[in-house]
C-alpha cells in the first residue's frame, strides 16, 4: 500500500514538471500583463513549484525502488539520516519557497494598491522591503478586500486570486490533517504512520494545480478577455 501511494504521488509530480514546462513553453508570464516585478515574484512562485514537483517526484522515485527490493532484515529498508535529510531538504527548499513568493506577491500587490507612488519606486529597482510576518498577515487579508474595489486589479482577481486560494486550500489540509492525526492514532505502527502521512501531506501535488490553473488561463478566450482588461 505504502509503494502504491508513492508511486501515485510520484507521476503525479512528474505530471506537475511537465505541466509547469508546457506553461513556461507556451508564453512564459508576460501574458499575465503586470508590471516586470509582479512578473518575477510570480514567476519566482511557479519555479519554486517547479523545483518542489521535480526534485519530490525523484525523492518518491528512490523510495519506490528501494521498497520493492526484497531485505530479510528491515532494518535494510531504513536510510541513513544525513542522507535522508539532503535528499529532501531541497524540494523542501522549492515547497517553502513557493509559500514565500506568494506572501511577497500579497505585499506587493498590498503596497501598489495603497501606494502607487511608493510602488512606483519599488518597481524601478529601489528594494522591496519586508517588516514582519504580522504585517505579511495583515496585507494578505486586506489585499483581498482592497481587490474588489479598485478597477486596475481586475486581472489579479481573474488570475491570481485563484492560484491564491489554491495554495491556501493546499497548505491549510496538509497542516491540519498532520496535526490532527497524532489525536486520533497516538501510536501506530510505523508503515501505517507513513501511508497517512503521504496521504495527508498533499502540498507536493500543489504545482501540477497550478499548472491547470494557468492552462486554462492561457486558452484564447481567458487571453482575450485579459487583453481587454489591461487595454481599459
Amino acid at each position: 500500500t505504502l509503494k502504491v501511494v508513492l508511486s501515485t504521488k510520484c507521476c503525479l509530480c512528474i505530471a506537475g514538471t511537465f505541466a509547469s514546462i508546457l506553461v513556461l513553453w507556451r508564453g512564459g508570464l508576460s501574458w499575465l500583463g503586470f508590471r516586470p516585478l509582479t512578473r518575477s515574484i510570480f514567476l519566482g512562485h511557479v519555479i519554486s513549484s517547479f523545483v518542489c514537483s521535480t526534485l519530490f517526484a525523484l525523492c518518491y522515485a528512490f523510495d519506490v525502488n528501494r521498497l520493492s527490493t526484497h531485505h530479510e532484515n528491515p532494518c535494510d529498508y531504513t536510510l541513513d539520516i544525513k542522507f535522508a535529510f539532503i535528499a529532501r531538504i531541497f524540494p523542501i527548499f522549492g515547497l517553502f519557497g513557493s509559500i514565500y513568493f506568494m506572501v511577497f506577491l500579497a505585499i506587493e500587490r498590498s503596497v501598489a494598491t495603497l501606494s502607487p507612488s511608493t510602488y512606483h519606486c519599488i518597481s524601478r529597482g529601489k528594494g522591496f522591503i519586508l517588516t514582519t510576518v504580522h504585517l505579511a498577515v495583515r496585507s494578505t487579508l486586506f489585499t483581498l478586500f482592497i481587490f474588489i474595489k479598485i478597477e486596475s486589479n481586475k486581472r489579479v482577481i481573474h488570475i491570481l486570486l485563484p492560484v491564491l486560494w489554491t495554495h491556501f486550500v493546499f497548505n491549510a489540509f496538509t497542516s491540519f490533517t498532520l496535526a490532527l492525526y497524532p489525536i486520533f492514532d497516538p501510536n501506530p505502527p510505523l508503515v501505517s504512520r507513513a501511508i497517512v502521512i503521504e496521504c495527508c501531506n498533499i502540498i507536493q501535488m500543489y504545482p501540477l494545480t497550478l499548472a491547470a490553473i494557468l492552462l486554462y488561463k492561457l486558452s484564447r478566450s481567458q487571453i482575450s478577455s485579459i487583453l481587454d482588461i489591461n487595454k481599459d
